[in-house]
């Protein structure tokens, strides 16, 4: 019997605020030029949810594929032509733990 893989949620924010899709393709991109495509696809990296008015996104990752990931996140220096820093705000098993962050950063 096949074991089920463990998944991680990375929630990433940008400064200045981005829209949260071009922060993704910005992450996939450089997750593909860093570990190639066979790379890209055994990280199964999924967006999980976008919040446009926080310049977030939550991006889900296979657990062993997650220092990868935080590599290819600090590679990224412009998003279309504009400075930016893109900063992992937290990284969580589930989905409820990353929108009580997001709560915690409303207040």
């Amino acid at each position: 019997m096949a074991k089920r893989r463990k998944k991680r949620y990375i929630l990433v924010a940008s400064e200045p605020q981005t829209n949260p899709d071009q922060i993704a393709k910005s992450i996939f991109t450089s997750y593909k030029l860093l570990f190639g495509l066979f790379g890209l696809a055994s990280a199964e990296l999924r967006v999980i949810r976008n919040y446009p008015d926080k310049g977030m996104t939550v991006i889900r990752c296979a657990l062993e594929h997650v220092p990868r990931l935080l590599l290819a996140v600090a590679f990224i220096r412009k998003i279309d032509s504009e400075r930016v820093a893109l900063r992992v705000m937290t990284i969580s098993g589930t989905m409820k733990k990353i929108k009580e962050k997001i709560r915690s950063f409303q207040s």
